[in-house]
């Protein structure tokens, strides 16, 4: 059967956003269900990273408490202030977290700080003198194997913050943006996040030749450089990296040595590397404009350092209070 004109009519119309009352898709609105998906993703993502650092001390039930407030309220006000073109940090003080270095990874890491300072630490961990025991994981090639498919993971979770042409809040209407209006390309960001993944390795080797700490230090890695993904440019972002990759491991042993027992490292990979990117992003991005456009403000280290004790506060206290 044909299709009559006044159907073909409204299909188009539908299809030009005009429209809502027909079933099909609205060819004119291209990353909606995207960033749905995505910021449902974020929510759950703070979850699992606060997940690693409680395991085996804690109820289903007590966890799903906390992931709520974590996923639905802390990191949620973060992007509100620092991922948004009109959030206060960035209008203010020029707050630049492309990758969610410190919105998404630092929040959630100094939320399960906060948690882990009620919950204590896992049956054997310390000894009466204070001193701490190394509680191994059962399986390494598993733990490397799920380190490398996280790894794989973050292709998709950092471009999924990339705006396409043509969206109404789009800066550009020819080209691919972010959300603070800087002209990206997927190529760059891929071949960033290799740098990054390359140069957190290396720098874990250089420090540990432990492969679990060299899986975690390609995460730290990426985290560090996230902040300014777009910005960066390549050996840059492997530099970073690479240092990041370096204090990870005393980062975490300065931590245990303070009673705390964060099982996988999140506090460390996620909270400490999470900050750690963010204010390297105002050494080395300072006078780039924060966002594209007249009168903005730009990139300080001042700015970069507001932004995370913000984060690390919206963290904290939130993962703090929840236990009491």
């Amino acid at each position: 059967m044909g299709i009559s004109g006044a159907a073909y009519a409204s299909a188009i119309a539908f299809g030009r956003g005009e429209s809502a009352q027909y079933m099909g898709p609205n060819i004119a609105d291209q990353s909606s269900g995207v960033f749905f998906g995505a910021f449902a993703m974020f929510a759950a993502t703070t979850a699992s990273i606060m997940s690693g650092a409680v395991i085996e001390r804690i109820q289903t039930v007590g966890f799903v408490i906390l992931a709520i407030v974590l996923g639905s309220f802390a990191w949620i006000v973060a992007a509100a202030w620092g991922w948004h073109a009109d959030g206060w940090l960035v209008t203010q003080r020029g707050v630049h977290d492309f990758g969610a270095a410190g919105l998404v990874h630092a929040v959630a890491g100094f939320f399960a700080l906060g948690v882990l300072m009620h919950l204590g630490p896992r049956i054997g961990k310390f000894n009466a003198d204070g001193t701490a025991n190394h509680i191994a994981g059962h399986n390494m090639p598993l733990t490397v194997t799920g380190l490398m498919l996280i790894i794989v993971g973050f292709w998709g979770f950092l471009m999924a913050c990339v705006i396409v042409p043509g969206e109404a809040w789009s800066w550009f209407a020819d080209k691919q943006s972010t959300i603070y209006g800087t002209p990206i390309t997927l190529s760059a960001l891929a071949f960033n996040i290799l740098m990054a993944i390359a140069g957190g390795i290396i720098g874990s080797w250089i420090w540990t030749k432990d492969p679990f700490w060299m899986m975690s230090g390609a995460l730290a890695g990426i985290i560090s450089v996230a902040s300014g993904l777009d910005i960066y440019f390549s050996a840059l972002a492997f530099i970073i990296a690479t240092s990041a990759g370096m204090i990870l491991k005393p980062a975490a042993i300065w931590l245990e040595s303070r009673g705390i027992n964060d099982a996988v490292g999140t506090v460390t990979v996620h909270g400490t590397i999470g900050l750690y990117g963010v204010i390297m992003l105002g050494v080395f991005g300072s006078g780039y404009p924060a966002l594209t456009i007249a009168n903005a403000p730009v990139i300080t280290l001042y700015g970069q350092i507001i932004g995370a004790v913000v984060f690390f506060l919206l963290g904290f206290v939130p993962g703090w209070v929840s236990v009491l």
